[in-house]
């Protein structure tokens, strides 16, 4: 019988897998938050304000995450480890061949996912779907009208939601196509944007209530703050939104491995 994942223990063993690999985990985002960092202060000071242009000021910060995340998988799926020590006389065997593959694959699909998000973010922001008219001239029907294509927009990226993460089994070297067919309906979008939301919210709360303590004496703009305290703000931001990132990897992952061997993760296993 097809096992049927659970939301709230995926998002469980998403937290109790990072915490696990914690250490391994930390030598390898210092220096993808070094450069994430970097790249954020310079879209905050420097960029023009322009999705686009932020995005690609960005685009060095999307490799070193994407990077970071193919790494994590292949620990996640393969128990695989980096680096990985070679003897000098050791030739490149197909195991090897095939890690490098799937780190190259999810790499450059995480960069062209998260540029897709940057563009899409830019449409939106541009195209002002929805314009709201002042409450004494409202007219509902027209209220209505105006609001329909954003909700067809909403409607379009609950369906697509499930192509945001076609990294992950790029990271194992799974065909998409098999992949795809795991993941039809809408149920699996419903699964899916279940466990995101139960991965990053805990962590959002936190990330938020730490930026009012530093800019709430500011009016909460980081342009009025400090140049300290709008350092400090850019770099909190970046180490929880890349644990809000991975969290999420881990809880999808903990999905597909629901999906792809119709066997649920026991929480006293260490070998996923």
């Amino acid at each position: 019988m097809e096992k049927t994942p659970n939301i709230v223990e995926s998002s469980v063993y998403a937290y109790k897998t990072v915490w696990d690999e914690r250490r391994y985990l930390f030598g390898l985002i210092f220096v993808p938050i070094l450069i994430k960092i970097t790249c954020l202060t310079m879209v905050f000071y420097f960029a023009p304000e322009t999705v686009i242009w932020q995005s690609l000021v960005m685009l060095p910060s999307f490799f070193a995450e994407g990077w970071f995340i193919a790494q994590f998988l292949r620990t996640f799926f393969k128990k695989e480890y980096w680096p990985r020590k070679f003897n000098e006389n050791e030739q490149i065997s197909p195991k090897t061949d095939e890690r490098a593959r799937g780190i190259l694959s999810c790499v450059i699909a995480f960069v062209l996912t998260k540029m897709f998000i940057s563009v899409l973010s830019a449409i939106v922001i541009e195209a002002k779907l929805v314009d709201i008219p002042p409450m004494e001239t409202a007219d509902p029907e027209k209220e209505f009208l105006s609001a329909l294509p954003a909700i067809g927009f909403l409607f379009f990226l609950f369906w697509a939601f499930r192509f945001f993460w076609l990294y992950i089994p790029l990271s194992v070297n799974m065909p998409l196509m098999r992949f795809l067919a795991h993941i039809k309906g809408l149920k699996a979008s419903m699964n899916m944007l279940g466990i995101w939301l139960f991965c990053i919210i805990p962590v959002l709360l936190i990330m938020m209530m730490m930026n009012g303590v530093l800019l709430d004496p500011y009016g909460g703009d980081p342009n009025a703050a400090p140049p300290f305290i709008s350092f400090l703000a850019i770099a909190l931001n970046v180490i929880f939104g890349m644990l809000m990132d991975l969290l999420s990897v881990a809880g999808m992952a903990t999905l597909f491995y629901t999906l792809f061997t119709g066997r649920i993760i026991d929480f006293g296993e260490n070998d996923t």
